[in-house]
């Protein structure tokens, strides 16, 4: 289910206005299953490490920020919505 979500936005960057909305209530949901704050952490080191095992030196510096920055937005605004 992550990938894909992750898939989706990627490919949705230059929409996010559209996107938000989805991510607010997927927080929501969250919310509902008692995902804390720390578990965001927790999956974004996972994706990491999944990202250096696969793409190894072809995960450069910018393509590791670039993954943080959108992980991060997500993230951010689906906690957001959990804790409104």
């Amino acid at each position: 289910m992550l990938v894909s979500i992750l898939s989706s936005l990627v490919k949705g960057l230059n929409r996010m206005q559209e996107i938000v909305g989805g991510l607010r209530e997927l927080g929501k949901r969250h919310r509902d299953y008692k995902i804390a704050r720390a578990d965001y952490d927790k999956v974004l080191r996972a994706l990491l490490r999944t990202l250096e095992e696969f793409l190894t030196e072809d995960l450069t510096s910018e393509i590791r920020h670039a993954w943080i920055t959108v992980y991060g937005m997500i993230a951010e605004t689906m906690i957001d919505a959990a804790e409104d």
